[in-house]
């Protein structure tokens, strides 16, 4: 009997020492996540885009409370499958103000922050022969990173499944003096980009 309760003892015991080693581990968990936004990965990130494997611009990323994905490979794109459209006439493009994007953190690893953002597209606005564009950038899925913290780099995958522009047209005057505008709309027949950011070399930001 004695020796029945020593090891009911024993069991309770070893019980015990679990669940406080489960509960401190759980209770890590959140001051771990705190920190995130907080020293861990923010700042400005130099790197570069690949399109589909080929390495395209050098641009300068954002990371904080949220990822400000600046300079979006345009000039590559409008390169590689534009000049069928304008020939040789000149494609200039309004300033890129940045495409802001909110995120959630999915995982976290011994060595690595996962992320995934809101999934929403790009657009921004270009001219060609005195005509104004509107260029959406559909992006198939939301869009994911990773940072990890002993090669302090940044690499964020963007899937675009297609691109549409779209322009506003004005008809001749009519009788009446009055003009009619309408707009349209124009698939490009781009085929579905792989947009990579890898960004290795972060500074410090007061943001």
């Amino acid at each position: 009997m004695k020796r029945i309760c020593i090891l009911m003892m024993v069991a309770m015991l070893t019980a015990f020492t679990l669940n406080a080693c489960m509960s401190s581990d759980n209770d890590s968990m959140p001051y771990e996540n705190s920190q995130v936004g907080k020293g861990l990965y923010s700042g400005y990130y130099d790197g570069c885009w690949t399109v589909n494997g080929e390495k395209t611009d050098s641009v300068q990323v954002y990371v904080g409370a949220y990822v400000d994905i600046s300079n979006m490979p345009r000039t590559y794109v409008f390169g590689k499958y534009y000049h069928q459209f304008f020939a040789d006439a000149p494609i200039k493009a309004e300033k890129d103000y940045g495409f802001p994007l909110h995120y959630t953190i999915n995982g976290v690893s011994h060595d690595s922050y996962y992320f995934a953002f809101e999934h929403q597209n790009y657009s921004f606005r270009y001219v060609v022969r005195d005509t104004t564009f509107t260029s959406i950038y559909v992006i198939k899925e939301r869009p994911v990173a990773i940072y990890n913290r002993y090669s302090n780099s940044f690499v964020i995958k963007i899937k675009i499944s297609s691109i549409t522009d779209s322009y506003v047209t004005t008809s001749d005057e009519m009788s009446d003096g009055k003009q009619e505008s309408k707009s349209v709309s124009l698939k490009r027949p781009v085929p579905e980009l792989s947009l990579v950011f890898t960004g290795t070399k972060r500074k410090e930001s007061n943001r």
